[in-house]
């Protein structure tokens, strides 16, 4: 249990501090030092653990696989660093967090997997949680569909983005190991973030502000798959998937709480039945 709270504090407060890099670094940069730094956590628990000689035992195939799976991923980051620049954090964090439904929906259409009626019932409490989030009701008096915050369609793209990352890479974590597949994917990052940084900006320098808060949130990020994994390894995996789900929940009280974001009454309630929803799906 104290594994999964690491995961569901890491991934939580990591979201929260993303506010601040983003702003103060810029979408780009900071996501790009948030991935280097994170990458240098990783080989350090990597060589200590003694699992740095199985990076080199990843075949050719599951390396591009993996590099693929990374480029997408950082897609996904880069949506929504970019969201937490435009929008309310408490309402991103949640939609973004809910790409398990981009998973589901894939097993449906492609693996012809059959749900269970609990899984019917969670995706459907994701699916209303999300519109309630995303819409102004009033405006359906007006025959209006308003989206209530400009961060939902980033969430929207981070939610797809990750999803599609953890399809390609779902069984090679199984027969690679989650550490080795994090460092490929986090490389890829890298590289791809230097390459679109240098083209964008002309520059990958920031500020000594910036630095620590990129080094603050690769520590938080690695906590948060360092908690998840060890808890999964260690205990039954049906108690720790549900409390790491629940990390938006942190995200959401940080931000209502210090961020002073405020929320109507139908964001709220969207808000409590995604959550909910993820929970579910996460058992």
């Amino acid at each position: 249990m104290v594994y999964a709270l690491i995961g569901l504090v890491g991934f939580g407060v990591a979201d929260y501090v993303i506010v601040f890099l983003s702003k103060s670094a810029g979408f780009l940069k900071g996501m790009l030092w948030n991935a280097i730094f994170m990458l240098f956590y990783l080989l350090c628990i990597s060589f200590v653990s003694g699992r740095t000689t199985n990076l080199f035992e990843i075949s050719t195939g599951e390396f591009v696989v993996g590099f693929i799976a990374g480029i997408i991923t950082t897609l996904g980051g880069l949506s929504f660093f970019k969201g937490t620049q435009v929008g309310n954090l408490s309402v991103l964090s949640p939609i973004a967090s809910s790409y398990s439904v981009i998973i589901i929906l894939f097993s449906i259409l492609f693996l012809s997997e059959i749900l269970l009626p609990i899984q019917v019932g969670s995706v459907v409490l994701v699916v209303v949680g999300t519109i309630l989030v995303s819409i102004n009701l009033k405006n359906f008096k007006n025959l209006k569909l308003v989206i209530t915050d400009r961060s939902v369609p980033y969430g929207l793209l981070a939610m797809f983005f990750w999803g599609t990352s953890f399809i390609l890479i779902g069984d090679m974590t199984v027969k690679i190991g989650w550490l080795e597949i994090i460092i490929l994917t986090t490389i890829s990052g890298v590289l791809f973030l230097t390459i679109l940084t240098l083209y964008k900006e002309k520059s990958l320098s920031i500020t000594n502000y910036s630095y620590k808060l990129a080094a603050l949130l690769g520590i938080l990020s690695s906590m948060g798959y360092l908690g998840y994994s060890l808890g999964v390894n260690s205990t039954y995996a049906s108690i720790v998937a549900p409390v790491v789900a629940a990390a938006p929940v942190v995200t959401i009280f940080l931000a209502l709480l210090f961020l002073k974001e405020k929320l109507a009454k139908e964001q709220k309630i969207g808000i409590f039945l995604l959550m909910l929803g993820l929970v579910i799906l996460a058992v």
